[in-house]
């Protein structure tokens, strides 16, 4: 009878071959159990990466879509927010100037202009309005600050009225000085007349910026706000009727603006509403692309647990084999 047998170097080498290979084994299958995720995805996906290239491909721009919807957001909520400020100013301004228009109360009429004088600082301060290092109302020139200093522009208005002795004649000198091309926006407005890019939220879904500070309704306030502030500057000679009336159109002014303002803030709204229902969408569509992204890349987690449990009980049983072999001698072996 021929008896094969292995020798001792060639057992030896195998035993370690099968030790490395066990040992492989286990430190895949930890860092799969720990990881959720195929170790090898070459092997799981069998060369075919095009599916799985094409749902990264789809996370990424979920991911662009995602930033520009959530960088709209708070740009929209800044616009809305001193759109706000800027209507209750000027709603708060309107009645109190009507009435010290009607009243004939010198200082009442005094008091409420210069009350003016403050709240359109408060006026010029929310239109300058930054966001996340970048400011709302300046179009294109997004790290500029759009508007003067409030005094700048109340002094520069005052002394362009300088003279003029009727409420009618600075109604319409302020016309000029705020019209395109005039004053106000050539001295006064630090931003850009072009509007900011619109920001792509989704395919063929852009959300544009809604207004620049030279926007007509917003110029229409700060109008409104100036004569009001002119009734009580001592430098027009205002016979006591014409600072009446400047008060009156004043408010008129402001009461016509916020009108165009809140016309502004439904638009705002409407692109806040487009984007609330735009993040859900693309938090919806990223689920589900990483539930099938996952259905390629991840393990079946039990079956890795059993996979490593026998990887274990292996490695128990090798070690143990060597340690017999390791022991054995001529007198153990003639036993």
């Amino acid at each position: 009878m021929t008896i094969s047998s292995i020798g001792d170097l060639a057992q030896s080498l195998s035993m370690r071959q099968h030790n490395a290979n066990l040992r492989t084994d286990f430190q895949r299958l930890t860092k799969e159990i720990a990881t959720g995720q195929h170790h090898d995805l070459t092997e799981t996906v069998q060369g075919g990466f095009r599916p799985l290239a094409g749902l990264e491909t789809s996370l990424t721009r979920l991911s662009g879509y995602e930033h520009a919807s959530r960088q709209a957001v708070l740009l929209n909520d800044g616009v809305q927010s001193l759109l706000e400020q800027v209507n209750a100013r000027s709603s708060e301004m309107a009645p109190r100037l009507l009435s010290s228009a009607n009243s004939g109360n010198a200082e009442l009429l005094a008091a409420s202009s210069q009350a003016a004088e403050v709240e359109f600082e408060g006026v010029v301060s929310a239109l300058n309005t930054q966001v996340a290092g970048r400011t709302l109302l300046a179009g294109q020139a997004i790290d500029t600050t759009p508007l003067a200093p409030a005094q700048d522009i109340l002094s520069a208005a005052k002394i362009a009225m300088t003279g003029l002795t009727t409420a009618s004649d600075i109604s319409v000198a302020l016309d000029t000085w705020f019209d395109t091309g005039g004053s106000f926006e050539t001295d006064h407005y630090n931003g850009s007349t072009i509007q900011a890019s619109p920001l792509t939220v989704g395919e063929g879904i852009t959300i544009e910026e809604p207004l620049t500070a030279i926007d007509d309704q917003i110029k229409a306030t700060l109008k409104g706000f100036i004569m009001a502030a002119i009734v009580s500057e001592n430098t027009n000679a205002l016979p006591a009727a014409e600072r009446a009336a400047l008060a009156a159109d004043a408010a008129e002014t402001l009461i016509g603006a916020s009108t165009g303002l809140v016309q502004h803030q439904g638009r705002v709204g409407a692109n806040q509403g487009v984007l609330e229902s735009r993040l859900t969408e693309i938090g919806a569509e990223r689920h589900a692309v990483e539930m099938a992204r996952s259905a390629i890349t991840a393990i079946d987690p039990y079956e890795a647990a059993t996979e490593l449990q026998n990887v274990e009980s292996s490695l128990e049983l090798l070690y143990t084999i060597t340690a017999r072999l390791s022991r054995l001698n001529l007198s153990d072996f003639l036993r």
